[in-house]
């Protein structure tokens, strides 16, 4: 069964939120996240090439640790100018 990437992005933007709460240092989230991309590409979309499922995962680690970045420095912005 093939999972779409970002449904994957969307799991590990959560992960990464359930280890932030754990006190997990902020400078190890983003190897973590690329850690858990890769390894859930090759748990859904393995086809028996490594390279691509490597390529594929690091780019879903990347993409999680981006999404979380881009939504919340400009909100941060927003709630500095409030108050």
């Amino acid at each position: 069964m093939s999972y779409e990437p970002a449904s994957i992005v969307a799991v590990i933007v959560g992960l990464g939120e359930v280890l932030k709460g754990l006190k997990v240092p902020q400078r190890f989230l983003p190897v973590i996240n690329v850690l858990f991309g890769i390894i859930a590409s090759f748990a859904f979309s393995y086809d028996g090439t490594i390279a691509p499922t490597m390529l594929q995962g690091l780019v879903i680690g990347l993409s999680a640790a981006g999404v979380y970045d881009l939504a919340v420095k400009p909100i941060k912005k927003v709630v500095k100018k409030k108050q």
